[in-house]
C-alpha cells in the first residue's frame, strides 16, 4: 500500500511538474511572439505591471522614466502593454490630431478621476465626441472677452498674495514662497471656478480641509440665482444647454479645473523663482525688465505683461527642467493600430510622452539639465523645442493656456516690481527633494522678502 501510495504521489508530482512546464512555455511563447516584444525595456517589465507601480509609489516615477530613456533610447516598454516615447514627434503622433488617423483616446487611467455619481469632467472624459461637447461650452469660460471679465478678480487674489507675502516674509527666518504661491493659486482657481475664495491667505495660508472644500462646491446651488460676476460658472451657463449641464456636472468641472489649475500654477511659478534666485543673473535681469517697463505697480496688468520676453523666455524654461505635468498622460492607439515617432504600435496599446525624459534628453536640447533661458531668446540650433509641451497639445489641450499664462506672466511681473528676495534654506534642491504621486510633492522654498530699494508705491 505505501508503494503503490508513494507511485501515485510520484506521478502526481511528474504531472504538475509536466502541467506548470507547459504554461512557463506557453507563456514564454506568448511573451516572444507579442506585438510589443521588439520594444526594448526592462525585463521584468513585459512580464508584468508591478515595475511600473513600484515606480510610481516610490514618488520618483519621472526620474526612473527618464533613466530608463536615457538606457534605453527614445520609446520603452514599461509594462507589458504600455510604451513610453520621449521625442517631439510622439507629442504630435499621439495627443495631435492628424487628417486620416484615429483618435488617440484617453485610458482607464482616468477613470480614478471621476468626480460624484461617475460624473465626468472635460478633464476625465474619455469620449472624443462628450469632450468635443464639454469643450465648445467651456471655451466661452477662456474667451478673450471672458478672461478680460476675471482680470479684476485675478488682480484681487494677486494683490493680497503680494501684500502676505511682504509681511511674512520680512522676518529674520523668511517664510515658504512655494506654500504661498499654492494658496494664491488655490484661491484664485476657487475664485475663478467656484464663484467663492476659499481664503487661505486671508487666514495667514493655512490649507482649507477637505470639509471646507466640499463646502466650496455646495456653493454650485447658487446658480440658481444668477449673478453677473464673471466666473467660469457663469459663462459656462450663459453659452451652454442648462437642461444638459446638471449641477454635479458643474461641479465636477469646477473640481477638475481646481485641481488642475491651482498646482500647475503654483508648481511653475515656485520653479521660476527657485532658478532664478539659484541664478541671479537671470533674477536682474527679470527685476530690471518688470522696473524699467512698468512706472508704478497698478500699471502691470494683465495685458501689459504679455510682452515680457526675458520673463517669458525663463518660463519657458522652467516649464522644461520642471514640467507642471510630470506623468505621461496615456492614451490608447486606435483599433488597427498607427504609428507613433515611426513606429507601427498594435490597436489597443497604451502609449504616452514622458514629460520629463523629453525635455531633459540630449536628443532634444543642448545642455538639457542646466538653466539656459537664453536658448528661448536666441533659438538655440538644434534644440527640439517641441518637445517640450506643458500645456500638451490637440483638441485636448489645456484649455486654461491663455489663463495660465496671465496668472503667471502677473505674478512675476509684481513680485519682481516689488521685492527683492533671499534665498534661505539653500541646501535644498528642487530635483532631488521632490516626490510626484500623479503631481508633484515639492519640498520648501523658504525666502526672506525685501522691499526693493529705490522707488516703491
Amino acid at each position: 500500500m505505501e508503494a503503490f501510495t508513494a507511485m501515485h504521489s510520484g506521478k502526481t508530482g511528474l504531472l504538475l511538474v509536466s502541467v506548470c512546464a507547459l504554461v512557463l512555455a506557453y507563456k514564454f511563447w506568448r511573451h516572444v511572439h507579442h506585438p510589443l516584444y521588439k520594444f526594448p525595456g526592462p525585463r521584468l517589465a513585459a512580464w508584468t505591471n508591478l515595475p511600473y507601480s513600484y515606480w510610481f509609489l516610490t514618488g520618483r516615477q519621472p526620474f526612473v522614466m527618464l533613466a530608463l530613456h536615457e538606457k534605453y533610447g527614445p520609446v520603452v516598454r514599461t509594462s507589458p502593454n504600455e510604451l513610453s516615447f520621449n521625442t517631439a514627434a510622439s507629442w504630435k503622433d499621439i495627443y495631435g490630431h492628424r487628417p486620416g488617423h484615429g483618435t488617440f483616446t484617453k485610458s482607464d487611467f482616468y477613470d480614478g478621476a471621476s468626480f460624484v455619481d461617475r460624473a465626468r469632467s472635460v478633464i476625465n472624459t474619455k469620449d472624443p465626441a462628450e469632450h468635443g461637447r464639454m469643450r465648445r461650452y467651456l471655451s466661452h469660460a477662456f474667451s478673450e472677452r471672458a478672461l478680460r471679465g476675471q482680470e479684476q478678480l485675478i488682480a484681487e487674489v494677486v494683490d493680497l498674495f503680494i501684500v502676505k507675502l511682504g509681511d511674512y516674509g520680512k522676518s529674520e527666518n523668511g517664510t515658504d514662497l512655494h506654500r504661498w504661491l499654492n494658496m494664491m493659486a488655490f484661491d484664485l482657481t476657487g475664485s475663478l471656478a467656484f464663484g467663492e475664495s476659499f481664503d487661505a491667505l486671508q487666514n495667514g495660508g493655512a490649507h482649507p480641509s477637505v470639509e471646507f472644500i466640499l463646502k466650496a462646491v455646495r456653493h454650485i446651488a447658487r446658480l440658481e440665482k444668477p449673478t453677473e460676476r464673471p466666473d467660469f460658472l457663469n459663462r459656462i451657463l450663459e453659452n451652454g444647454d442648462e437642461e444638459e449641464i446638471s449641477d454635479v456636472q458643474l461641479a465636477a468641472h469646477a473640481s477638475g479645473l481646481l485641481t488642475a489649475g491651482s498646482d500647475t500654477t503654483s508648481t511653475t511659478l515656485s520653479t521660476v523663482f527657485y532658478y532664478l534666485m539659484q541664478h541671479p543673473d537671470w533674477m536682474r535681469k527679470v527685476q530690471h525688465e518688470s522696473r524699467t517697463m512698468f512706472d508704478s505697480y497698478e500699471d502691470i496688468t494683465a495685458l501689459s505683461t504679455q510682452d515680457m520676453p526675458i520673463a517669458k523666455a525663463v518660463c519657458l524654461e522652467a516649464f522644461r527642467l520642471y514640467p507642471p505635468v510630470p506623468l505621461g498622460l496615456s492614451r490608447v492607439v486606435p483599433p488597427g493600430g498607427d504609428t507613433v515617432d515611426g513606429h507601427f504600435v498594435p490597436g489597443g496599446t497604451v502609449v504616452s510622452t514622458n514629460p520629463l525624459a523629453a525635455c531633459w534628453s540630449p536628443s532634444n536640447f543642448k545642455n538639457p539639465r542646466d538653466f539656459c533661458p537664453e536658448r528661448w531668446l536666441e533659438d538655440w540650433a538644434g534644440d527640439a523645442f517641441e518637445a517640450s509641451q506643458p500645456f500638451s497639445l490637440g483638441l485636448r489641450g489645456c484649455v486654461g493656456k491663455n489663463l495660465a499664462w496671465i496668472q503667471i506672466n502677473t505674478v512675476i511681473a509684481k513680485v519682481t516690481y516689488k521685492y527683492d528676495l533671499e534665498w534661505i534654506n539653500r541646501d535644498m534642491n528642487w530635483h532631488r527633494d521632490s516626490r510626484m504621486y500623479t503631481l508633484w510633492e515639492k519640498p520648501s522654498l523658504m525666502v526672506r522678502v525685501k522691499a526693493r530699494a529705490g522707488k516703491v508705491d
